[in-house]
């Protein structure tokens, strides 16, 4: 897989296009940083072509609005790291612990590789690096990624969030819409 030119950037303070609102989405769905309040407003303020995504990230803007970024690391680790049914691994949504999973972390290191994006302290299938991946190869190869991996692990991440008040389950659906967007109806294609 070739990945596609980087013709969107954010500018102005507010994202253009899908490269940049993937890009915000897949920050933010990483561990919190001193940044996440800029993250939170720049997608809030964005403007999309994904119907219903500025109206999620508003939302989630609002819900974190008053929580100290004590509380935010706190809600991020109680939400993903503490409740392994809504881990951001996707390949642990799709395949547990299994060999198929050890084979579909070889393939997504390798495509994280041919897209130029570092690893950090993630492993390979994190959601954070599957939504960069999404904005930086052709519509054709991404629409595949988002149908063949990304739909299902989502939505039982979306769907194991116990506290349906907590605000990250706002971005996920964000993350939905966007991954719902760019899905082919082509899931019997293998990359």
């Amino acid at each position: 897989m070739k990945p596609a030119s980087m013709k969107g950037t954010v500018s102005d303070g507010a994202l253009t296009d899908r490269v940049a609102t993937v890009d915000v989405i897949a920050d933010l769905l990483s561990y919190p940083g001193a940044d996440f309040r800029r993250l939170v407003a720049l997608l809030g303020s964005s403007i999309n072509t994904v119907p219903g995504v500025t109206e999620l990230a508003l939302a989630f803007e609002a819900a974190t609005a008053g929580l100290s970024n004590e509380e935010i690391e706190e809600l991020y680790t109680r939400t993903f790291d503490f409740n392994p049914d809504a881990s951001l691994e996707t390949g642990w949504q799709l395949f547990g612990e299994t060999y198929e999973r050890g084979a579909y972390l070889v393939k997504m290191r390798q495509l994280l590789r041919s897209c130029a994006i570092a690893e950090s302290g993630e492993l390979p299938d994190h959601l954070s690096y599957l939504l960069r991946v999404v904005g930086r190869l052709s519509e054709e190869e991404s629409g595949l990624i988002c149908s063949m991996y990304l739909r299902k692990s989502v939505g039982k991440m979306a769907a194991a969030v116990v506290d349906r008040d907590n605000p990250y389950l706002k971005l996920l659906e964000a993350a939905s819409l966007v991954i719902d967007a760019a899905a082919t109806p082509k899931e019997s294609v293998q990359l």
